[in-house]
């Protein structure tokens, strides 16, 4: 999924509809979330 954060794009769209529609809030800014998610992948997949 790409996700940019620019007016109009596509991550903006889905987050706009997780926020309208589930109540979902972000509670990491882009750079945090990355290193996050990065981090459960790499637990996930045996990486370090």
């Amino acid at each position: 999924m790409l996700i940019t954060g620019g007016p109009g794009t596509v991550g903006t769209g889905l987050i706009s509809k997780s926020v309208r529609d589930l109540g979902h809030r972000n509670s990491y800014g882009l750079e945090e979330g990355m290193g996050v998610t990065a981090g459960r992948m790499r637990g996930v997949h045996g990486l370090g």
